[in-house]
């Protein structure tokens, strides 16, 4: 698993250096520039790369939406790179929050990006917008699990700071 894992790891890289030749000499290439962003997250999360990276792959991301407004997938890429990259900063928080905004703008029906930015309001204590985003991502797509669980979770702790609030009084 492990040969196979540096194969992929190799593999990955030489594509990302074709598109980083490709955007050399094309820099507004528009393929390149979303394509030379997901292979940047794909070789981050393969090869667990310094943190220094994380700001490099921000910024290719970045690129990608001017790139491309209008995609939703790109946008959405862009909200779970930075999802992924959690370094606790409210900032980053709201950034993904508004990448999966504007991924279900772009595409009403993701039901992926309205569960995400369900999470990115859950984390803020945004509860009653997390609760619709869940609610909005079950409706798109009912058999996700993954909704219903954490819209479950998010009842429950709301209506036990409920309760400990009455008692306090």
């Amino acid at each position: 698993p492990i040969a196979a894992q540096q194969v992929g790891i190799k593999l990955l890289l030489k594509a990302e250096s074709c598109y980083a030749t490709a955007l050399d000499i094309e820099p507004t290439h528009s393929d390149a520039i979303v394509e030379r962003a997901s292979l940047a997250t794909e070789i981050h999360r393969a090869s667990s790369s310094q943190p220094q990276h994380d700001e490099v792959i921000t910024e290719l991301h970045r690129k990608a939406v001017a790139a491309r407004p209008d995609s939703s997938l790109v946008r959405r890429r862009q909200g779970e790179w930075l999802n992924e990259w959690d370094d606790g900063r409210h900032e980053r928080i709201d950034e993904a929050a508004h990448a999966f905004s504007a991924a279900l703008r772009l595409n009403p029906t993701d039901a992926h990006s309205a569960l995400h930015l369900a999470l990115q309001h859950h984390r803020r204590g945004r509860w009653r917008d997390a609760a619709e985003a869940y609610e909005h991502a079950i409706a798109l797509a009912p058999a996700h699990d993954e909704a219903y669980s954490f819209l479950g979770s998010l009842r429950l702790h709301r209506d036990r700071d409920l309760h400990a609030a009455e008692l306090s009084l």
